[in-house]
């Protein structure tokens, strides 16, 4: 696989990144987000400089946040229990949260959007839940208000 237009090879690790998201996104909660349509990124080597467009794309900004909150997570735990003190002015992994919580929030919505009303004292069946994951477990989750719409994401 070869950049026709400057000759220069994409990290096949990126590339299969990409469409590991966009399949477990598919299956996860039915929604292809299109990391793929976002471009390879040129390599630090290369000296050409990524587009804005391509950095702000949602997958990457995603993506980005995601693994950050990740390493800044096991930094938390070689601290241990005293990791608040580590982070005594602000929390550094709350902003990352929100990016991450705004990128799932619609998956989540239009979940919980196409949950059924069951009586309660019929047995649910696995027949029904829809084909992915998250439809599941919609399906076989009890408690959920849907006519309070308004979600409060609680940050840790």
């Amino acid at each position: 696989m070869v950049r026709q237009h400057s000759l220069l090879t994409p990290f096949l690790q990126d590339l299969v990144s990409r469409f590991t998201l966009d399949s477990a996104t598919k299956f996860l909660f039915g929604y292809d987000v299109e990391s793929l349509g976002a471009g390879l990124p040129y390599s630090v080597s290369s000296g050409i400089q990524n587009s804005t467009e391509f950095l702000n794309h949602p997958s990457n900004v995603f993506v980005d946040a995601f693994l950050t909150g990740q390493i800044k997570s096991a930094v938390r735990t070689r601290l241990g229990p005293n990791w608040p003190l580590g982070e005594f002015w602000e929390d550094s992994i709350k902003p990352l949260r929100k990016v991450v919580d705004e990128f799932t929030k619609p998956f989540l919505v239009g979940a919980l959007g196409s949950v059924k009303k069951e009586p309660k004292n019929e047995v649910k069946s696995d027949d029904d839940d829809g084909d992915t994951l998250l439809a599941h477990l919609v399906h076989h989750t009890e408690g959920w208000d849907l006519s309070y719409r308004k979600f409060e994401w609680n940050y840790c």
